[in-house]
């Protein structure tokens, strides 16, 4: 820790121990990446560099009808990949190298035998280098912190159309209750974490959606993000603003927060299924963070509500808006509600979306 006048700034750092996406929002479709099935890498091009090589050496039209063929309904899957058009071309090795902006691994997503998949995009900055936003990071502290006053106050009266007065355990700066629906008065507020250090095109791979029910049955949608590997460590600064926190909120708490939520998760979410990973940890500073790791770990009704009603209220909140995936069927076949649980695929194991392990120095 580094004391600056009224700044305390931590070392916070986050080791994946399964595959971490933040989406950029952005997608890769097949004629947008290369497919090396020998070396096992994907690697997105430079659009403006390919265009330029189609148009100087004659063959956009080529691309063009090979962008049509993939996206006609008659050829959904299609039959040709960007790979195999560029080989048909007689694009020199040279010229290739020119066309990439970046090459990972696949572990065993993708293969030569079957039609290549879209790619959801990992975000990255505006020197195109991948990270993870300090946002990120602080709504799943959020998360944790609020988790841990719910437990310690227990529900309150406030509770309005079914949702966490959150406000209520948070905004406890102002000494005048009134203002406790000010923002201002946040506990969050006198907590900052920067955006993640830049992390090398090698430490991602992709990596497979699985979704395991709680009878051990998995399912694997067709969706393959661009993930963190697990096994990498990812460096922010985390500061605490005692102007703003005074005595409130040591690094200490924020630990104890993260724990006692991960405790929580695994005892009333993760009993409910079959054990997949064995090698996961079961209690410790430990969060779930990014797209993909699921509702429980994000969501505090549990918690609040209690876990009997809550099961009721999600189970029917999952029915109005996912409707054909038969969670009317939550309370009475699974006892949970979502009855998934996420994993993701990147080599031949299965490990939990988004767990990262947390440390304060």
């Amino acid at each position: 820790m580094k004391t600056e006048a009224h700044l305390q700034t931590y070392r916070l750092t986050l080791r994946t121990l399964g595959p971490l996406f933040v989406g950029s929002g952005y997608k890769y479709y097949k004629h947008d990446y290369l497919f090396d099935p020998q070396r096992l890498t994907v690697s997105i091009l430079r659009e403006e560099a390919l265009f330029q090589w189609l148009v100087e050496s004659g063959n956009l039209d080529a691309y063009e009808k090979f962008v049509l063929h993939n996206k006609s309904k008659e050829n959904k899957d299609g039959d040709e990949n960007l790979q195999n058009l560029l080989d048909r071309l007689h694009i020199s090795p040279q010229a290739r190298e020119k066309l990439i902006r970046y090459t990972i691994g696949v572990g065993n997503v993708l293969d030569a035998d079957h039609s290549l998949k879209e790619i959801s995009a990992f975000v990255r900055n505006g020197a195109g280098e991948a990270y993870v936003p300090g946002s990120s990071v602080k709504g799943a502290l959020r998360t944790a912190i609020l988790f841990r006053e719910i437990r310690r106050r227990g529900s309150l009266p406030e509770q309005k159309r079914g949702k966490i007065p959150e406000e209520s355990y948070l905004n406890v700066l102002a000494q005048n209750p009134r203002q406790q629906d000010n923002a201002i008065n946040s506990l969050l507020r006198g907590l900052s974490v920067s955006d993640s250090m830049p992390i090398s095109d090698a430490q991602l791979t992709l990596a497979r959606k699985v979704d395991v029910r709680t009878d051990g049955m998995e399912q694997t949608p067709t969706v393959v993000r661009e993930c963190v590997r697990p096994g990498v460590e990812l460096s922010f600064q985390l500061t605490l603003d005692r102007s703003i926190l005074g005595n409130r909120l040591q690094a200490s708490d924020i630990l104890a927060a993260v724990a006692e939520f991960f405790a929580y998760y695994r005892a009333k979410f993760n009993a409910r299924f079959p054990t997949i990973d064995a090698n996961a940890p079961t209690r410790g500073a430990y969060l779930f963070l990014g797209g993909g790791s699921g509702f429980f770990s994000k969501t505090l009704v549990y918690p609040y509500m209690g876990y009997d009603r809550a099961l009721g209220e999600v189970s029917r909140m999952m029915q109005k808006n996912f409707g054909g995936h038969k969670h009317e069927e939550d309370v009475s076949e699974h006892g949970i509600s979502p009855h998934m649980l996420k994993y993701g695929q990147s080599a031949r194991e299965l490990h939990e979306f988004g767990l990262c392990e947390v440390k304060l120095d």
